[in-house]
């Protein structure tokens, strides 16, 4: 886990006119598409009895969506995507699902050709309970995900480095992250998928070029999105799957 990253699992309770109007738009685009550094708070694959001997103990692959819209001035609103590839320890214990998981891709979708890009190896790894509600066929969970000014990609900056590329503006910014995620997961077909909801802080602390200084300083963002996970071999590794197809999609 990253140095000083908190995670708590709450289941239970440049010759560029600055001025200009295209700057403008692309300077609150990569602002958008930096936000939602997310640890995917999404249920994992088909919960398992656990056994007499002691607690089950399984690998899952999982694939999280989530969507949002943004207002860009000059263009008006687009739409964002975000697709987050991830493998999990599980373990049912007292009939809760405990996920210790951890990040192998994240894609963010181009808006209006710009890019964004995050040390996906630098993300911690979350630990995250799940509980069956009560009288019902589904469980659910809130967790909280976040950091602050600490170094937790180690790159001698203050929180975590983001590289955006876009046609008027590139260069890289610094950034916290304050992720509080509402998610409900049903039992299918070999397959543990449904719902989340996500709130997205975001701090911007520093930026190595003069455009992206102008970014605003705090944000906010309210996302929507689903998720599907499936059961994998208990040595698969994110270098076994990257490169090939995910074991399972959510949009499928």
């Amino acid at each position: 886990m990253g140095k000083g990253v908190r995670l708590r699992g709450l289941a239970r309770n440049s010759g560029l006119d600055l001025h200009s109007k295209a700057a403008k738009t692309d300077t609150a685009m990569l602002l958008s598409l930096s936000l939602s550094l997310l640890i995917s708070a999404t249920p994992g694959s088909e919960p398992h009895p656990e056994s007499q001997a002691g607690p089950v103990v399984e690998r899952w692959a999982g694939h999280q969506v989530a969507l949002g819209e943004k207002y860009f001035p000059v263009v008006g609103s687009q739409k964002t995507r975000i697709d987050t590839y991830t493998l999990a320890t599980v373990q049912y214990k007292a009939g809760r699902l405990i996920l210790k998981e951890q990040a192998c891709k994240v894609e963010y979708a181009e808006v209006m050709g710009a890019k964004v890009h995050v040390p996906v190896e630098a993300l911690p790894i979350s630990t995250l309970e799940f509980e069956k509600v009560a009288g019902s066929e589904h469980y659910a969970m809130e967790s909280l995900v976040q950091w602050g000014r600490e170094d937790i990609d180690h790159d001698g900056e203050p929180g975590m480095t983001v590289v955006v590329d876009a046609p008027v503006c590139s260069g890289k910014i610094q950034v916290s992250n304050r992720t509080v995620t509402h998610a409900r997961a049903f039992r299918d077909r070999g397959r543990f998928h449904g719902r989340v909801n996500l709130t997205v802080y975001q701090q911007v602390f520093g930026a190595d070029s003069f455009c992206l200084q102008r970014l605003s300083k705090a944000s906010k963002e309210v996302k929507h999105g689903h998720f599907a996970y499936v059961r994998v071999d208990p040595s698969t590794r994110c270098k076994d799957l990257i490169g090939h197809p995910w074991p399972v999609r959510a949009d499928q």
